[in-house]
């Protein structure tokens, strides 16, 4: 598994390199794309035979599926050029291929920028059907909207300078200053799991990756996901801690308007399906596992509620 991932750290590293050069070069890194997508293999999601009324049917006859997804989140939800990427990207392909068929990631399938402010307002003013954007399922949220999944699990974790080999647990942040975003749920997530921590935030996180980098900064501390996204951009400026330091949950769930009860099951039994027939892995190789990321245990599907 580890030299596969190497070989499509490559290839994505040349798509980068190309994304970066002439207008000729577009094409060039288009087909290392196809060259790593051909390494994974093609999904094998089928179309469901019978669709259920409500949402899903309402997605079907408009022939269109709107999902509100990051747009600035490498490897999670990311536009580069006219193209969106990562892995939430790729959960939707999955799903509107159980509605559309083969043909509907291409054909059926729009994406809407959304950010953490504005995705809850989204989904129920009716300008997305759902909102996949690393969205985690947690109660107070499952109370105001319904949710399927989760399809992705995830937890709070650090990333340092690759060459700082002083931190190497959670526990060792005591003293060090450590970047979070402003309004960040990770900010007192840190504080009670290290309350020696210095926190000090700036405006988002690739101003603290930056600082980081510089030295300004001894770590980040966010989800562990997004921190990947950072290390996959620069694989050799930084260093993420093992994934036995996460220290919080965070199950990344498809939000929808409230009583969206046939649709959460559908979505639900598509997941499900996803990871029968081997397509959840192939998502996560595509994205994930090429910067390196070890796959997580599968998340019980359905399990978070409001309760």
């Amino acid at each position: 598994m580890r030299t596969f991932r190497k070989a499509v750290i490559a290839g994505l590293a040349v798509s980068t390199l190309a994304l970066s050069a002439c207008a000729g070069g577009a094409t060039k890194a288009e087909e290392d794309k196809q060259e790593v997508r051909d390494k994974v293999g093609e999904y094998s999601m089928e179309q469901a035979e019978e669709l259920p009324e409500g949402l899903i049917s309402e997605i079907k006859e408009r022939g269109k599926m709107i999902v509100g997804a990051k747009a600035d989140q490498p490897l999670i939800g990311e536009k580069v050029g006219d193209e969106w990427q990562g892995h939430d990207i790729e959960i939707a392909r999955l799903l509107a291929m159980r509605i559309f068929g083969p043909e509907g990631p291409e054909k059926n399938l729009q994406f809407i920028e959304a950010t953490s402010e504005n995705r809850e307002t989204y989904v129920n003013s009716g300008k997305v059907d759902m909102v996949i954007a690393s969205y985690s399922m947690y109660p107070d949220r499952v109370e105001k909207n319904s949710f399927a999944g989760p399809y992705f699990f995830t937890g709070q974790n650090a990333m340092v300078a690759a060459d700082n080999e002083d931190i190497q647990s959670i526990d060792d942040l005591a003293g060090k200053k450590v970047c979070i975003a402003k309004g960040s749920g990770s900010i007192e997530n840190l504080k009670k799991e290290n309350p020696e921590a210095q926190i000090e935030t700036l405006d988002d996180y690739a101003a603290c990756a930056t600082q980081v980098k510089n030295g300004t900064f001894d770590a980040v501390s966010t989800d562990e996901s997004i921190l990947y996204g950072f290390k996959s951009a620069d694989d050799e400026a930084f260093r993420v801690l093992d994934s036995s330091e996460n220290f919080t949950d965070e199950p990344y769930g498809i939000g929808m308007k409230k009583g969206s009860d046939k649709a959460l099951d559908f979505f639900n039994e598509a997941i499900e399906l996803a990871y029968e027939n081997g397509d959840w892995e192939k998502a996560f190789e595509l994205t994930y596992g090429a910067a390196g990321m070890d796959m997580p245990e599968k998340p019980e599907i359905g399990k978070i509620t409001s309760d």
